[in-house]
């Protein structure tokens, strides 16, 4: 269970040798993720299931609590729909074990507004962590996060911009 810190997508090359060893399956925790690509490819799309969080600090956040899972297999799609609403299939006859996951109709419309502004809000934040690089690069007592296009194989989205120390004391 990789987990995508800080709007950076982790080597889903060496995550997926590691899997492919000992025969594991890959589910994301993308929660701070949205958006961010290695190689192209979105975080929470390279295992069985990812999982993105929508709690209100995040680049896309609402009001309360809320997440999402994203598969592209059916049988576990069709898992998920079942624990999301108290185990209440197509038909609403409770047929397994669920809990009360489901979103909110306010919290889907802050998302839904939200939504239409992503993109900007992504990027800008890109914008502010080149600003960062640009002010911070030179003072060796910090350890900086990638710039933006410092590697081709990351997209990040600077859910966090996070510092920390270039000494270490002992």
């Amino acid at each position: 269970m990789p987990t995508q810190l800080n709007g950076r997508t982790c080597d889903m090359d060496a995550m997926q040798a590691i899997a492919d060893k000992y025969g594991l399956i890959i589910i994301e925790d993308a929660a701070q993720a949205l958006s961010s690509k290695f190689r192209g490819k979105c975080a929470g799309t390279f295992g069985l299931a990812g999982t993105f969080s929508f709690y209100p600090a995040k680049l896309l956040g609402c009001f309360g609590d809320g997440g999402a899972v994203v598969t592209n297999d059916d049988e576990v799609a069709q898992k998920l729909f079942l624990l999301r609403d108290h185990g209440r299939n197509e038909e609403g006859e409770v047929v397994a074990w669920g809990t009360n996951c489901r979103l909110d109709n306010i919290q889907a419309a802050i998302l839904n507004l939200k939504l239409k502004t992503f993109t900007k809000d992504m990027e800008r934040r890109r914008e502010i962590a080149s600003m960062y690089d640009h002010a911070l690069r030179g003072i060796d007592d910090l350890i900086l996060p990638p710039a933006p296009d410092e590697d081709e194989k990351h997209y990040d989205i600077y859910q966090n911009y996070e510092l920390g120390p270039g000494i270490v004391m002992s």
